[in-house]
């Protein structure tokens, strides 16, 4: 199943808040970009790699 373009769009600001949850507890204990990526990743059905790319879009 494929999912729609409105779909993939909430999938990935989803991700994006998912992360910025985690960059902001990781305050007191620093993590990579990729262990924050493997972290969100599942709670949003999406590969690490995608989590990834979604940041570094983000940050542009």
């Amino acid at each position: 199943m494929s999912l729609s373009p409105d779909q993939k769009r909430f999938q990935r600001d989803l991700a994006l808040k998912h992360v910025a949850r985690a960059r902001e507890a990781a305050k007191s204990h620093p993590m990579t970009d990729q262990r924050i990526a493997a972290a969100v990743a599942p709670q949003v059905s999406a590969t690490p790699d995608q989590v990834l790319s979604w940041m570094k879009e983000a940050r542009v």
